[in-house]
């Protein structure tokens, strides 16, 4: 998956999250089906694009290394 497309869902998941908060209240969210549900997606995305950052980080290091060798 691309950055853009997960740091997309991302926001659409906090978005889902805020107005759940706001429709049912910020202390009773947390026990919603719906906040739970983008609660656990929005937990796997950040995990997601840790994932990507570090696989970007570590090709800008190969293409920098191949880049002095020659």
């Amino acid at each position: 998956m691309k950055r853009a497309t997960i740091e997309t869902l991302l926001t659409k998941a906090q978005e889902l999250q805020s107005a759940v908060e706001q429709h049912v209240g910020a202390e009773n969210a947390a026990s919603h089906p719906q906040w739970k549900n983008a609660n656990a997606k929005r937990r796997q995305l950040v995990r997601r694009l840790a994932s990507v950052t570090a696989k970007e980080e570590l090709e800008a290091e190969l293409v920098a290394r191949r880049g002095s060798d020659e």
